[in-house]
């Protein structure tokens, strides 16, 4: 395992031609409940976060990629490995399939913020790797995360951020920082995104 490279993880055929912008997602806190001071390292402790489904159907009839990208630092520690985190992947992508969802691909940074790789939020690696597999356009492409380190990775490459905080504090980021605190405004979130950038074509 390369300590510069994210594990990545392929479910359709990128296409090709033009640039398209592309959706990220974090996954613990945002697709998944987190487990306080921990990971989920098996899938007996997978559980969707409340809403999920209704936020990420108004997704699956785009051609927009949608993209996991997440840190799990859990693979170097050591309390599970690529297999196990590929195959919970699998399975939750197989779940969401079944509701209409669709998940293209997953990206996750193996790596302990001691390794100072180039992929861990808020550095940028992961999503340069997806853009260049998915031909994204990351100017109109936007993340989707529950913390600051995916605000900051959003901004590092241009993409535009949404924060979900369920339970909103006082946020630190930029002023024009988007904060959804229900997935429906995700959801709404993201539509007002993409509509705003089909009507400047």
């Amino acid at each position: 395992m390369s300590a510069t490279s994210p594990i990545e993880l392929v479910f359709s055929t990128p296409g090709r031609g033009p640039r398209q912008s592309a959706v990220f997602l974090d996954r613990d806190g945002l697709i998944n409940r987190k487990i306080a001071g921990g990971y989920v390292t098996r899938w007996s402790e997978f559980s969707f976060m409340p809403g999920l489904e209704r936020a990420l159907l108004s997704l699956a009839s785009s051609k927009r990629p949608v993209v996991i990208v997440s840190n799990q630092a859990c693979v170097e520690k050591g309390l599970l490995d690529e297999k196990a985190l590929a195959a919970i992947t699998v399975r939750f992508v197989s779940e969401l399939s079944r509701t209409g969802i669709r998940i293209d691909g997953a990206y996750y940074c193996p790596h302990v913020p001691s390794a100072r790789c180039g992929c861990r939020k808020p550095r940028p690696g992961m999503l340069l790797r997806a853009a260049a597999t998915w031909n994204i356009e990351l100017a109109t492409s936007v993340l989707v995360g529950d913390s600051m380190a995916d605000v900051e990775t959003a901004m590092a490459t241009g993409c535009k951020a949404i924060l979900f905080q369920p339970d909103r504090g006082e946020e630190t980021g930029p002023a024009d920082l988007v904060v959804a605190q229900t997935m429906d405004e995700v959801a709404r979130r993201l539509d007002e995104h993409f509509s705003s950038m089909e009507s400047r074509v």
